[in-house]
């Protein structure tokens, strides 16, 4: 009902239309029925303007002309209210429009879903070998990730054309991982080097000191699972040099005092929820703003460490990050519970990707069952690769 009124009174609404009708009817009838006196009159019009009119009886032909002149300004800002609403149903349209999907983009989606199945069975079968080779499951892995990225180009359209898409996979690593006994025997030593070196952590003292204040770590050790459009189909993206390590924080998390959560994929893997950057460096600078007011303990020594590491990947001007969730046992009563084991990061090296939030979130959506397919991949990877 309120909706329904705010439609009927609105400028360009029915209501309004009608008084625009009315008027306009009015002062038509009201010159068609003194249209011979208001001829004879031109040469003494009086419209309220000048000096000269004071004191001037107020003949036809002014009240005529005022007349004219009131409709026209009502009609005018009726036009502009009604261009507004205009514009505004074409932009949601708009909008709309740029947010579903393109038949090719269906079908190739389609097309992507059936060999994906077929490299699930694949590598189903390389586990099941009796000499399974890691290598071989990360090139199908690949294969995978790279599917996804001709998605994404699809999906952005002709903006995809000139840029440079690329993807990578990071993994969770829980903080009970590495403990005192873990780093003592030496399993963990590459992540623990990691750890070390990264300088994205506010509270950085110490390995432990930093594992302390939040859930673990987001972790990218190699280029085992990186692709771009600029190698081959299947082929190691070998542009990033160093091993990438953020830490992040899940809900629910019991110390008081926690690792800034950096938007993107640490925020990704800290709610389990697909994240969005349109522009990375503009977005971080905006978040270190924001944690410089809130937070004492903030320090230049971050904000500085945390920019300049952001201003150094160029080829990351917009990113999506989407989890990767495997299902965890439940009791038969219970609600399906999925746990994010790792990310799936999909960015380009111009600002933009995907348009903006909503269809980057579409997209996003549509890949939530192509991310299980992944998790599940890496579960079995596990049973090759322990440390995995």
């Amino acid at each position: 009902m309120t909706s329904f009124l705010k439609g009927l009174f609105a400028p360009s609404g029915a209501f309004f239309g009608s008084i625009a009708i009315f008027a306009t009817v009015l002062v038509g009838a009201y010159i068609s029925l003194y249209s011979s006196a208001i001829t004879g009159q031109f040469n003494n019009l009086c419209l309220g303007l000048l000096p000269t009119c004071e004191g001037a009886p107020l003949n036809e032909a002014s009240t005529a002309f005022r007349l004219l002149l009131y409709l026209g300004l009502f009609l005018l800002l009726r036009e502009i209210a009604v261009n507004r609403e205009n514009n505004s149903a074409r932009s949601q349209l708009h909008s709309y429009i740029k947010s579903t999907p393109s038949k090719s983009f269906l079908g190739n989606y389609s097309a992507y879903m059936r060999i994906l199945g077929a490299r699930r069975l694949e590598i189903k079968a390389e586990l099941n070998s009796e000499a399974p080779k890691p290598d071989v499951v990360h090139k199908l892995m690949r294969e995978c990730l790279h599917g996804v990225l001709s998605l994404a180009k699809d999906w952005d359209g002709n903006e995809g054309k000139s840029s440079v898409y690329r993807a990578n996979i990071m993994t969770l690593v829980p903080s009970g991982f590495l403990d005192t006994v873990t780093l003592a025997d030496g399993s963990m030593d590459n992540i623990a080097r990691i750890i070390d070196s990264s300088k994205l952590f506010l509270y950085n003292n110490s390995t432990l000191g930093k594992l302390a204040k939040c859930s673990g770590i987001l972790v990218l050790e190699d280029t085992t699972f990186t692709v771009s459009t600029k190698v081959e189909f299947g082929e190691r993206d070998d542009f990033i040099k160093e091993p990438i390590c953020f830490p992040y924080v899940e809900q629910g998390y019991a110390g008081f005092t926690t690792q800034p959560i950096i938007p993107g994929a640490p925020m990704c893997a800290s709610f389990g929820m697909a994240q969005y950057l349109h522009h990375t460096q503009s977005e971080i600078s905006l978040f270190l703003d924001n944690l410089a007011y809130k937070n004492r303990e903030f320090c230049n020594r971050f904000k500085h460490d945390v920019l300049e590491y952001y201003n150094d990947i160029e080829e990351a001007q917009s990113i999506l990050s989407i989890p990767i969730q495997v299902r965890r046992e439940a009791d038969a009563e219970q609600l399906p519970v999925y746990e994010t084991i790792a990310v799936m990061n999909i960015y380009r090296n111009k600002k933009g990707i995907f348009r903006d939030e909503d269809s980057a979130m579409n997209f996003a959506q549509l890949l939530e069952p192509i991310c299980y397919h992944f998790g599940k991949m890496l579960v079995s990877l596990a049973q090759i690769e322990p440390e995995t």
